[in-house]
């Protein structure tokens, strides 16, 4: 399971002094391809509303 976040999401979620770490966030999901690699990828931009990619077993 991947738990991710927009880049726009993580900006607005990220405190100004810790903004530094947003260009290896995306490196990670540009390499790392996390969406596909997992079984199961959860979008949590709003925890309120998290969306799945509905892929099963």
């Amino acid at each position: 399971m991947h738990l991710g976040l927009s880049a726009g999401a993580l900006e607005r979620q990220s405190e100004p002094d810790e903004r530094w770490r947003l260009p290896a966030f995306a490196r990670y999901e540009q390499e790392a391809d996390p969406r596909e690699a997992a079984d199961v990828f959860v979008r949590a931009d709003d925890l309120r509303r998290p969306a799945w990619n509905g892929r099963d077993g």
